[in-house]
């Protein structure tokens, strides 16, 4: 096996998580998938330009499989933490560090023809350069990978959450958990890892027995799933409404915050409450008498403790 690095700080300049697609093209074939977690190691891989090689420079490779490759690459010489997913594999995937034990798989409709040992920008010779109908894959291997199912895991199976057009890319939001399962202590759910499904109603739960006593339902979300998740009454009769968004980034949380802040303007006597990660807290929505920012993080710890809630998150 390829020696290997410790995984990056939390503060390094390279990425922290990465994400591995093989849902189609070559990589989409039940006896390569077969081999890839069937057999020792598991490995990831990428096609792209259907050449023996690991150059970027390569001729071959457009800006996407450059990009690709660079990614398999520099994750692989930083150790970092990979979540692989496989269409054959219903509700299962694997988590490990990527190293940089390298190989070009030779393939022809899935059934594999040869493997050979590869460097980084390296171009290799086989047998089949020169063959009909065959795909040369770039693989690496995963260090000591753990297999996930989607009932666990239920997040890093959201495809919402991934760039579903690239096969092999950063995923840094979800490195916190990655680096967790592969430390064996990813028990229980945190705020960062909320689906966003459970989020919304641990916040339904959380405005009824909480924040909004007597809270009356009456919709699921008006003016765009953008705009608000939630449209009721406190028990005074004021609208209430409220949004809830699993977001990590404080440019789209800010963006949820104004929508949800201009539709509770177009009404007297309506408030609203807007449920997010703690970290992306637009510093205005405290000056604004009728919008309430409440984190996530609470709203968690809250239902954690309260009987008939907590059974939706243990």
């Amino acid at each position: 096996m390829g020696q290997t690095t410790p995984i990056a700080d939390a503060d390094s300049t390279t990425e922290k998580a990465g994400l591995a697609l093989h849902h189609r093209g070559a990589v989409d074939q039940p006896q390569l998938v077969e081999h890839l977690v069937g057999e020792y190691p598991v490995q990831v891989a990428i096609h792209y330009a259907n050449v023996p090689s690991f150059d970027r420079d390569d001729d071959a490779y457009g800006t996407s499989g450059r990009t690709a490759l660079k990614y398999l690459t520099r994750f692989a010489q930083n150790s970092t933490p990979i979540c692989a997913h496989y269409s054959h594999l219903n509700g299962e995937a694997y988590v490990g560090t990527l190293t940089d034990e390298f190989s070009v798989l030779v393939t022809r409709d899935g059934e594999i023809l040869d493997e050979v040992d590869a460097a980084a920008g390296e171009r290799v010779q086989t047998a089949y350069d020169d063959a009909d109908a065959v795909s040369f894959l770039k693989t690496a291997a995963l260090e000591n990978p753990i297999k996930i199912t989607e009932e666990e895991y239920p997040i890093l199976f959201e495809p919402s959450r991934w760039n579903a057009g690239k096969a092999f890319h950063p995923w840094d939001t979800m490195r916190d958990l990655l680096v967790r399962i592969l430390a064996g202590d990813a028990g229980g759910l945190t705020a960062k890892t909320l689906p966003w499904p459970l989020a919304e109603k641990l916040v339904e739960e959380y405005m009824r027995r909480s924040l909004v006593p007597d809270f009356a339902k009456q919709a699921d979300g008006r003016g765009g799933r953008e705009t608000i998740d939630l449209l009721g009454f406190d028990a005074e009769g004021r609208h209430v409404v409220a949004q809830t968004t699993t977001a990590t980034t404080t440019d789209c949380v800010q963006e949820k915050a104004q929508n949800l802040h201009a539709y509770i303007e177009t009404r007297d006597a309506r408030y609203g409450y807007l449920f997010a990660l703690e970290e992306t807290k637009p510093e205005w929505i405290g000056q604004i008498s009728d919008l309430e920012f409440v984190p996530l993080e609470h709203v968690l710890s809250y239902c954690r403790d309260k009987p008939g809630v907590h059974s939706l998150i243990e």
